[in-house]
């Protein structure tokens, strides 16, 4: 087991990339840092949240990483290009969960008041899954058969 330190806070997401060479994390200190395995240290650094990253998520094809957080915006980032794409501010509470269907570009979030939103036609739509008044966690998924799953 190896440590690799970089945050000046308690890390609080991460996510591995699709093809395995490298992970994101996120902090409370509010950036979002990318890994190389091999290397084993920090390649980027992005610099734009201002709460912690709570959830972390890379496009399948592993070109842009995903990131939301207790601001409440769903932050689209350009690996190759090195910067913030999109911002999106749709949600009015933390943002705790974020997936992507592994065919479509389509992506699914969920906020801590109980609402869940897709994404699609590159994020420039916006389609609302569920609003519950009920008090229980949920996670977003795409199942088998590539439907939003709530949980």
């Amino acid at each position: 087991m190896r440590s690799l330190a970089g945050h000046r806070s308690s890390c609080t997401a991460v996510e591995f990339h699709p093809f395995g060479e490298f992970f994101a994390s996120g902090s409370s200190d509010t950036d979002l840092k990318i890994w190389d395995i091999k290397k084993k240290g920090c390649i980027h650094t992005y610099k734009g949240h201002r709460g912690a990253i709570k959830t972390i998520r890379f496009t399948p094809d592993g070109r842009w990483v995903v990131t939301g957080g207790e601001d409440s915006i769903v932050k689209v980032w350009d690996l190759t290009a090195g910067k913030l794409l999109h911002d999106f501010k749709f949600h009015s509470g933390q943002i705790n969960c974020i997936d992507f269907h592994p065919q479509e570009f389509l992506l699914a979030t969920g906020n801590d008041l109980y609402a869940a939103s897709l994404f699609s036609s590159l994020f420039l739509s916006k389609h609302d899954l569920m609003q519950s008044q009920e008090k229980n966690e949920f996670n977003l998924c795409f199942d088998s058969h590539l439907c939003c799953v709530i949980v």
